[in-house]
């Protein structure tokens, strides 16, 4: 039997939806136990997008960002034969949130991303990801808006939010969740009213800065930095 679950990524541009989704594709790649499996659907620019996420980081690169006003599908799959898993995980990965309207008041964008509410309906899963700090001056109202959206449209589905470069403020912070409360107070209140959610942490390893201070490559992988951790609650939204 072949399982199928869709996965929707939020957040603002730049914080690491891109990264995040090319190192779980990496650990499928890499972990013994699995078989990867590329061809999931009839999706070749998905599987090229997928192709070259990977072929980035095993050059140390990051991943390029989504193109403002861009969305993409990404398709990656595997087979477990050692637990009897056959599973192809499709995400829904979209630009940055401060270029996307999602205002509950605001019925422009239905017009403007049709898809939009077709991927949220469909989708399995949720993840939000955001950065230990306030990238952005609205930052907190993007999520606001997007949970307010989610419950206006009747829309409840695991949710996970993920804090990237934990290695930043790792000497900070006890847990992920009491970095969100700090940053992210109001999002964490939202996410207490779903169902099954989540908050978890997400760095890529030991990085290259350049000149102005900015990671520009990637030195050391570190796998279990969060990745682990995410991929099991994907896997756990089977269930």
């Amino acid at each position: 039997m072949f399982t199928k679950i869709k996965i929707f990524t939020f957040g603002l541009s730049g914080v690491g939806k891109s990264t995040l989704i090319a190192f779980i594709a990496k650990y499928i790649f890499d972990e013994r136990d699995m078989i990867p499996i590329t061809n999931v659907d009839n999706n070749p620019e998905g599987r090229l997008l997928l192709q070259n996420l990977v072929t980035n980081l095993d050059k140390g690169n990051f991943p390029l960002k989504t193109d403002r006003r861009a969305f993409t599908e990404i398709d990656i799959g595997y087979q477990n034969d050692r637990i009897g898993e056959r599973v192809g995980i499709r995400f829904f990965d979209t630009f940055g949130g401060d270029y996307l309207s999602l205002d509950p008041a605001d019925e422009a964008y239905k017009n403007q991303y049709p898809e939009l509410s077709t991927w949220l309906e469909e989708c399995s899963a949720i993840i939000l990801v955001a950065q230990p700090e306030l990238m952005h001056p609205f930052g907190r109202l993007i999520f606001h808006n997007f949970l307010q959206h989610l419950k206006t449209e009747n829309i409840e589905r695991p949710t996970c939010l993920v804090i990237t470069k934990w290695d930043t403020v790792a000497d900070k912070y006890i847990s992920p969740f009491e970095c969100a409360m700090e940053y992210y107070s109001e999002t964490v209140k939202l996410l207490k009213r779903i169902s099954n959610s989540n908050i978890m942490k997400f760095s890529v390893g030991k990085v290259h800065k350049g000149e102005m201070g900015e990671a520009n490559k990637i030195e050391e992988f570190i796998p279990n930095e969060g990745t682990l951790d995410i991929f099991n609650w994907i896997r756990k939204t089977l269930r």
